[in-house]
């Protein structure tokens, strides 16, 4: 039998299927959207050492591939919902690229979002489901783009100022299962403000998440229901199944665009970060501080178009969850070069080549995977990726 939320998602699902059947005898505006990707990526030293020292220390080539697809429709022009399904691991939320391995059996497909949108005015929306995250966030260092939390969210715009608060289910278990099993939440609170002048536009924003019980990832990672690449987080000494720090992560962001340049940077804070010095080395000080900073120069519009980005990442191990913030920079306790060169072609497909260069912050903390070793040499990431959208 099918777990409970399987079940209720599915339910979801054959909802909204229906009502979007629906969409063209009712009158209402109903629109398709997806994308298909395809990748070839290359990684050396996976796990930032030069020896056979530690186990699976190769040189990883793998092909990937990444399929969504969703619909919106707008019942009312105050009512509208809509779904979208995508490829991807149950256990990785953080990504929706699956490779093209594992003897070639089927890949899954999830129901990656499905939601209800209330708009009573032009400046109040209220967003009810499985959707994307609404706060402003030009990086990828807090909260990465694929992973869509689950709940309430509510967005009031007035001129150049957003307010966006969102309520949303980390995990519901049920009373009785002790204290990490409990209920636990993620309250997400922004404030943006954008302002503009001849040739650019500029926006600061101000952010925060904080999750109550956030031990019930801990005890995920531990039981293998989320991936071990999330084990960079500090668990308390001789117990994975419990973080080090709590997570109360506030921060700030802002991009800059002017003509063909573009600048965006976000720096966050954990407020939760804890520190111990008698438990040695990697407990003696808070590892709570994350900052990135991104230049571009050009832009994609038409066929021929392109841009090229570089910037400069770093994260410690608590500065943000390593859940939920970007796969491509590796979770927490490492610093990266990145850079995104970027080529549209005809059709509305584009070329995408991308580059990590990446090391450890502190040897005595995890690396991706919960790997925990003395050497540090530079880790590389570089990919091709061919994807159209429509």
């Amino acid at each position: 039998m099918r777990p409970a939320f399987v079940r209720a998602r599915w339910l979801w699902l054959h909802l909204l299927a229906a009502l979007l059947l629906l969409a063209a005898p009712a009158g209402g505006q109903l629109a398709w959207s997806g994308d298909v990707g395809f990748r070839s990526e290359y990684v050396a030293n996976e796990s930032f050492a030069r020896t056979n020292e530690v186990r699976a220390d190769d040189h990883r080539w793998r092909l990937r591939t990444r399929v969504r697809l969703g619909a919106s429709w707008e019942a009312t022009p105050k009512v509208s919902l809509g779904f979208r399904l995508s490829t991807g691991s149950g256990a990785y939320p953080s990504s929706a690229w699956s490779s093209l391995s594992d003897d070639f059996r089927r890949d899954a497909i999830a129901l990656d979002r499905a939601f209800l949108r209330y708009a009573p005015g032009p400046d109040v929306a209220l967003t009810f489901g499985i959707a994307g995250n609404a706060l402003f966030r030009p990086t990828e260092l807090v909260w990465d783009g694929d992973v869509s939390p689950a709940g309430l969210t509510q967005v009031w715009r007035r001129g150049h100022l957003e307010a966006v608060a969102g309520q949303y289910m980390l995990r519901e278990v049920r009373s009785g299962r002790g204290v990490r099993e409990a209920s636990s939440f993620l309250l997400a609170q922004g404030l943006s403000y954008t302002w503009e002048e001849v040739g650019a536009r500029s926006q600061l924003g101000l952010f925060s998440y904080v999750f109550t019980r956030p031990d019930v990832l801990a005890t995920a990672i531990e039981s293998g229901s989320l991936d071990r690449d999330f084990a960079t987080n500090r668990s308390v000494p001789g117990d994975p199944g419990a973080f080090f720090s709590d997570f109360q992560i506030v921060g700030v962001s802002v991009t800059h665009r002017r003509g063909n340049w573009g600048l965006a940077a976000e720096a966050s804070l954990n407020l939760g970060a804890a520190s111990e010095p008698s438990l040695g080395v990697g407990y003696e000080k808070e590892e709570g501080f994350g900052w990135a900073a991104l230049l571009t120069r050009g832009s994609l519009s038409g066929p021929g178009s392109w841009s090229v980005t570089a910037g400069y990442v770093h994260i410690e191990a608590d500065a943000v969850l390593a859940a939920f913030n970007s796969d491509d920079l590796q979770q927490t306790n490492v610093r990266t070069v990145p850079v995104w060169v970027r080529l549209r072609l005809p059709g509305g497909v584009d070329l995408v080549w991308d580059t990590y260069v990446q090391s450890k912050i502190n040897v005595a903390l995890p690396s991706p995977g919960g790997l925990v070793h003395g050497e540090n040499a530079k880790k590389v990431r570089t990919r091709l990726t061919l994807q159209a959208m429509f």
